[in-house]
Parts: C-alpha cells; structure tokens; sequence
C-alpha cells in the first residue's frame, strides 16, 4: 500500500463553495469566460479542468488563455510518456529547492519562498515570460495527488505561473506531503544531491558483471583478468562500457540501473559464479590425479590447495561487503560447504592409485599428496581454521538449511579423528545450525538474527 500522505494537510485552507460540474482536460476548450471567481463563487463549468491522469479538479479561472491551453495540455492524456527520471533536493546560498529531473534536456526546479525560487522553472524554456509550461502543471498534478483526499475536495486553484498549489507554494505542498513519500508513492528514484557516484563507472560494472558469458568475477569484468574471452565476453564488456558511459551521466539511469539489479542479486550471482569455480577446481584435480601431465591443467594437491584458499578468502571478502538478501547466504554458505565436503571426500593419498609414472621425492610430505591433511589434518596455515572461520559468523537460519551435508560432513571429520580444536568448532558450528533449531524447549536460541 502506498505511504498515507502527511496529515499536516488537515489544517489546509480549502477555501468556500460547493461542487459543481466538470469537463475532462482535453474537453476545457470552449473558455468563453475569463472572469474571475469571488471568494465566496463557485467557479464556472468552463474553468474547471479533470485531469486525465489523477482524476483532481483544477479551478483556472485565474488563468489567462495562453496558460490555460498549457495547463489543458499538461493535465491531458497527451503527457502519458512524461516520466520522472529522478529527484532530488539542492541547495543554493543557503535556500533549498526541489529538482525534477524528467529527460536529459528537461528538469523542473521547485524552490522556497526566496525571490529567486518561488517560481517554478523548466528548462524546456517554454515558461518564460511568467507562464507555467506543461511540464510544470504536470508536475503540480503528479504532487496532488499525493495530499489526503480533504484536500481535494474542491478544485484546486492554479496559478499562471504555477506558484500556488492547494493554496501555497508548491514547495511547502511538497515539504507537507513529504518529499520522500511522494517520490516512493510515485515510483520516482529519489537521489540525494552529494552522494559518491565518483566511483559509479566502477560500480556499474560490477552490476553488469552478474551477466558477464564467460563467468567474470566484478573485479575481473573490470580490469579484463578473468577467464580467457570469447567473442561474445568481448561484444559484452564493449557493450557494458557504453551503457556506464551514459549512466555516469545520467544519475536517473545509473538509479534505474541499480533497481533492476539489487545488491541482493548482485551477490547472489558472484557466489554462484564461485560455486562454479569449486567445482571446476575440483573437477581438474580429480582430472590430473587421474593423467597426470597428460592433463590439461596441472592441478596438483598444492595448486589445488593454493586455489581452493583463494576462493575461500574470495568469499570471505565478498560475504564482509553484506548479502544484501537471503538467497545471495545461502549460495555463500553452499559454496563454503562444497569446498569443504570435496576435501573431506578426498582424504588420502592422491597418488596412491595413480597409472601414470611420478617421481615421488624423499622428504615428502603428507600435506603435498593428501588434499585433507593440507587443509585440515595439519594444515600449512594455521591461523585460521579452513572453511569453518567463514561459516561460524553466517546466520544460524542459514547453516541450519545445509544441515544434512554438514552432518555428513561431520562424520567424516569424527571418523578421521579431526584436530581436537577443529573438529570442537565444527561441532559447534553444526550443533547450533540443528539440534538447537530442533529442540528449542531445551533453552536454545538463535546466535544470529533471522535474515529476511
């Protein structure tokens, strides 16, 4: 439901007269009197117009004809493609006004009560000369709408110039409703004068990133360091430049932009593209273990290991950032999971069973042929506990929906009796995610949040 207009409306003086009958819009053609109302006169038929697009009574008796004709058109059917791109409020010597930013050439400016914004101004150039353009009346029309049905009982009185609406500045009517619910009640990008769109080149990339054909990672998109590129990566990136290009200079574009791709899906997909990214690490060890050199990527048990740490700080930074949604967790939680199964299922010696011919060193070590014990059984970097440093800070709700491949998990770790602290964490980890879910008359309780 739309956000009630202020109730400061309901002191606003509406003035006399009782209803009469109206005309539609494009039916106020016929102004065969110009005179003006009394206070106490109920205006003519024929200085009434309907607009066609919210319905709202405007009482133009004030109105010379040229104004008129403007507001006739502006309060038509034949503004249906006018559309604000984005608003905003500035700032100028200390006097605040509104700006509506409704193309590239065209803005409305709605200021205070200083002489030099009290009157609305269109850079369409037509209100030059004192009168209101169709931009301007269209403009008043859309924030009307907006104020409580008691204020628009009785026409609304419009101005030449367009400096009055519901019986003040259009600005003040603005200020009332407030600028924020007409903006979310309208569907209008609200940006706020000031905000850091220096990195906006940057950031639209990483938005575009999400449909990037060859997989790209945001960062990758941008410096061109991803996976090789096909043609269609290469039409792609040439295209994503020029829609930034107009972005950058078009802030309503840029917010439009970021509406139709949300942080949360922004996420969401580069946690997918790393889940992609496990798999295929994992796919070319077994790929390597299975021919040796023979095989196209020389993935090892350490450059496995060296790349499977990567992806896990990849998505440890990325999950710092926020998800932004609920769904971009559970993909990050599912990506750290399948890291972890696929070493737990690959504990041993990889070479054991090998077919091809490898030179085995003297000193060598478990950490280089077994992929668990380099990770886990007796890491090589110890300061943090693999996989589950990440995964203990995720919400409860979350890890608690993997709960079947973590147990699974968990009796591997038991049956290879794990480091002591290790598996204590893991235990943790998964007890708080089920049993404590599970049972929740035995006193336990979320760690974390519920994400909505």
């Amino acid at each position: 439901m739309p956000t009630p207009p202020s109730e400061d409306f309901r002191n606003l003086n509406l003035g006399e007269g009782e209803m009469v009958a109206t005309t539609r819009a494009r039916s106020a053609r016929n102004l065969s009197s110009n005179q003006p109302q009394g206070p106490g006169n109920s205006p003519t038929r024929e200085n009434i117009i309907i607009s066609d697009s919210t319905g709202i009574k405007y009482d133009v008796s004030d109105l010379d004809e040229q104004a008129r004709r403007r507001a006739e058109v502006g309060l038509g059917d034949e503004t249906d493609s006018i559309t604000v791109k984005y608003c905003t409020e500035k700032e100028d010597e200390g006097e605040s006004y509104y700006v509506f930013k409704i193309s590239d050439q065209i803005s409305v400016r709605l200021g205070t009560d200083h002489p030099r914004y009290n009157v609305p101004d269109c850079t369409c150039g037509a209100n030059e000369g004192g009168i209101a353009c169709k931009h301007i009346y269209w403009l008043e029309d859309q924030i009307a709408i907006q104020a409580p049905p008691a204020a628009r009982t009785r026409p609304i009185h419009l101005a030449s110039d367009g400096s009055r609406l519901l019986d003040m500045s259009p600005s003040k009517a603005i200020d009332r409703i407030k600028f924020e619910n007409i903006a979310k009640n309208q569907g209008w990008v609200l940006h706020e004068d000031g905000s850091d769109l220096e990195d906006a080149d940057e950031k639209m990339l990483e938005m575009l990133s999400v449909f990037e054909p060859s997989g790209a990672l945001p960062n990758e998109f941008k410096d061109g360091t991803g996976p090789k590129h096909s043609q269609s990566s290469r039409i792609y990136k040439q295209f994503a430049n020029l829609i930034t290009k107009y972005a950058i200079d078009d802030v309503g574009m840029f917010h439009q932009l970021r509406q139709i791709i949300p942080p949360g899906f922004e996420a969401t997909i580069f946690f997918e593209k790393m889940n992609d990214r496990v798999s295929k690490t994992f796919d070319a060890f077994d790929e390597y273990v299975e021919s040796g050199p023979a095989a196209g990527d020389q993935c090892d048990v350490v450059t496995c290991a060296d790349r499977l740490n990567d992806l896990e700080r990849g998505i440890q930074e990325r999950v710092a950032e926020g998800f932004g949604a609920k769904d971009a967790a559970i993909h990050a939680a599912a990506a750290l999971i399948t890291i972890l199964e696929g070493v737990v299922e690959r504990k041993g010696d990889a070479y054991e069973n090998i077919s091809w011919t490898r030179v085995k060193s003297e000193d060598e070590e478990a950490q280089e042929i077994d992929l668990y014990e380099r990770l886990i059984g007796d890491p090589v970097d110890e300061s943090r506990p693999f996989i589950l440093g990440v995964l203990k800070d995720f919400p409860e709700e979350i890890r608690r929906i993997h709960v079947d491949r973590l147990s699974s998990i968990g009796e591997k770790l038991e049956s290879y009796h794990a480091p002591k602290r290790y598996l204590n964490l893991f235990r943790t980890i998964t007890f708080q995610g089920s049993r404590k879910r599970l049972n929740p008359e035995a006193g336990g309780s979320s760690a974390k949040k519920p994400m909505k």
